[in-house]
Formats: C-alpha cells, sequence, structure tokens
C-alpha cells in the first residue's frame, strides 16, 4: 500500500466515524427533546380529557337523580320502585368514571 493509499483510509474511517456519531447525537436528541415534549403534550391531552369526562359524569348523575325525584312523585306502586332502583343503579356507574 502506499502512503495516499494510507492517508484515503484513514479519511474513510474518519467520515464514517462521523457519520455514526452524527446519528447517535440525532437519536439521543429525539429522545431527550422531541420525545419528553410530545409525551407532556399527550399527557396534558389526557388529563384534560379526563377532567371533562369526570365533569360529565357528575352532570349526567346529578341529571340522573333529579329524574328520580321527579319520578318519586310523578309515579307509585311497584313500578315506581323498580325504575328508582333502576336509576340508582345506573347513577351508582357514573361514580366509578
Amino acid at each position: 500500500m502506499s502512503v495516499i493509499d494510507d492517508v484515503g483510509n484513514f479519511f474513510d474511517g474518519a467520515v464514517e466515524s462521523y457519520k455514526k456519531i452524527e446519528k447517535e447525537l440525532e437519536r439521543a436528541l429525539i429522545k431527550s427533546v422531541f420525545a419528553s415534549t410530545k409525551k407532556s403534550k399527550i399527557e396534558s391531552i389526557e388529563k384534560k380529557a379526563k377532567e371533562a369526562i369526570a365533569q360529565e359524569s357528575k352532570a349526567v348523575k346529578e341529571t340522573l337523580s333529579k329524574v328520580c325525584k321527579q319520578l318519586d312523585s310523578s309515579i307509585k306502586g311497584k313500578f315506581s320502585k323498580e325504575v328508582k332502583q333502576f336509576v340508582k343503579d345506573k347513577s351508582s356507574k357514573y361514580d366509578k368514571i
């Protein structure tokens, strides 16, 4: 081998090493900066959605309670008891949400 070939091989290796380092830096940047930013945005959206669902379920439960009270005053007998029990059972499921 000649000196020129040795110098060429040296620089070829340096270029390959530089490309590997550059790829590793890009991966690290994606993992540390971009992924954490995206993850925090997703967590924020999930938190807002859970809060909205909790508020809606509370409103539905209150509405069911009002309907049950109105049914209590307007319907009498066995049918009334069954309807009230059904509404109470369905209303209690909103606590789990």
